[in-house]
């Protein structure tokens, strides 16, 4: 599926930027932090992992993959909830690693559900 630009998004962006320079600066950055662990982990895991076992060939196929990407986000909910309520300190990774997971999973879901996700 090609993604269609409009014309408006130069302009919003921008007028964004000017209005919000330094959050327009720490979320180019965080982008580019999300797509450095995606890169990272895809070169580790493969896209294998995200199809769930199946083509993506069909609409059940794809929501499918989908659920499992549902279970991994709630997974990763759930330990949000638990360290925030808890007070506890982390041991393994942190409540940044898990924001960033989510986000990741997120982008998967949406790659996916447009018939983005192959290894071309």
């Amino acid at each position: 599926m090609e993604e269609i630009k409009d014309a408006r998004e130069d302009t919003i962006i921008e007028q964004f930027k000017e209005k919000y320079p330094q959050m327009s600066s720490a979320i180019a950055s965080s982008f580019g932090e999300q797509m450095m662990l995606i890169a990272g982990k895809m070169l580790d895991y493969g896209i294998n992992n995200m199809k769930a076992g199946t083509n993506l060939e069909t609409e059940e196929e794809v929501r499918f993959a989908l659920e499992g990407i549902w279970f991994r986000i709630s997974d990763k909910m759930a330990r949000w909830q638990n360290l925030l309520r808890s007070g506890k300190s982390p041991n393994y990774e942190s409540l940044y690693d898990t924001f960033m997971d989510i986000a990741n999973y997120a982008i998967f879901a949406k790659l996916i559900s447009r018939g983005l996700w192959s290894g071309k």
